[in-house]
């Protein structure tokens, strides 16, 4: 429920004096919801003089999804000459992955395209993230962003610039630990260090493109890091993308290419029905998990050869796997089971 309340003046003398308040204690969208809320605008205009616009509010308990959430979040806004300018303070209280992060900006709209700057000071996640330089943008027909991020122990650089009559995104990302990320989708690692570049051209009819990442940290329980090489190709209406990883002796290899839908007026966006090809295999000797295993009390060997594949659409997707295991190992510590020279051949 919520509750709106306020008071309008206006006439030749005193000009015009509104104010809006809107409060309540619950609002809920799908898996989003915000706890109590209380935001108040402030529009006042003395005869002879220019409009004054204000606005402020505070948001509690404010889940985006449901590992994503904040205890806080307060805002103004106000009018200034050239446009607007605003700040905002988002707050979460966690013994290990606290957040209190400024944000502050600026928009100007009285040029023929909107633009603006922004920048960000404190903690995320834990993490300290920074802005390097104010991050800059602009629409209308041919949108630019200039950022440079020190975020997650490294820094994230994005660039949108007008080349050959279309805006071509720039990428570059360095050193940035997503272990912070995944631990707020309740996933717990040390670290998971991000290094990679792209480049793309993701507007008018004809998108294109590419990337490059490589991933490397320790998986829980086990004793080696786990390193991943991405890469992805954007090129024909269809991101190819292809990854390699090896674990000792087990090699993981998987594709994907997704459709992706060309607007001539705008940004591409993935295609939810048109066909997806996946596939994904995995090889190798299972000793290599023993360490994982053991953490769990049980033990694991044996040769395996399985694989993956997806079909279907984004929006359906079909998903099929198989999986042959030879001269298998396992053991219950718990109750001294142990059988050997297993085989198993499955299919889902």
């Amino acid at each position: 429920t919520a509750a709106l309340s306020g008071s309008l003046l206006y006439g030749a003398r005193q000009g015009l004096d509104l104010n809006l308040r809107i409060a309540g204690d619950r609002f809920t969208l799908g898996a989003r919801h915000i706890g109590a809320f209380d935001v108040a605008l402030n529009v006042d205009r003395l005869p002879d003089a220019e409009m004054s616009i204000a606005a402020s509010g505070r948001i509690e308990d404010l889940w985006l999804s449901p590992s994503l959430r904040f205890d806080a979040l307060d805002g103004q806004v106000r009018n200034a000459p050239e446009g607007y300018n605003f700040a905002v303070h988002v707050q979460r209280e966690h013994e290990l992955r606290p957040t209190s992060l400024n944000i502050l900006g600026a928009a100007d709209f009285a040029a023929d395209y909107p633009s603006g700057q922004i920048e960000l000071d404190g903690t995320l996640l834990g993490e300290q993230v920074r802005s390097v330089q104010p991050v800059s943008w602009r629409l209308g027909d041919t949108p630019s962003i200039e950022a440079s991020l020190a975020i997650f122990g490294g820094s994230i650089e994005a660039r949108i610039a007008e080349q050959t009559r279309s805006p071509i995104l720039t990428l570059a990302i360095q050193g940035v630990d997503l272990a912070p990320v995944l631990a707020s989708a309740g996933i717990s690692t040390q670290h998971v260090m991000v290094d990679g570049s792209g480049q793309f051209a993701l507007f008018g009819a004809d998108p294109a493109g590419q990337f490059d990442l490589t991933m490397e940290g320790p998986l829980p329980g086990l004793e080696l890091p786990l390193a991943i090489d991405l890469t992805g190709r954007l090129r024909q209406g269809a991101l190819r993308i292809e990854g390699a990883g090896d674990y000792g002796e087990l090699r993981l290899a998987a594709s994907a290419t997704l459709p992706v839908k060309a607007e001539p007026e705008g940004i591409a966006h993935l295609d939810f029905t048109r066909p997806i090809q996946g596939q994904a295999d995995l090889t190798g000797d299972l000793s290599d998990l023993r360490s994982l295993a053991l953490a769990y009390g049980h033990d694991v060997g044996g040769k395996i050869d399985a694989s993956a594949t997806l079909s279907g659409s984004l929006g359906k997707p079909v998903m099929a796997a198989k999986a042959k295991l030879v001269d298998g190992a396992y053991e219950f510590g718990a109750t001294s089971l142990r059988l050997v020279n297993l085989t198993l051949d499955a299919a889902y």
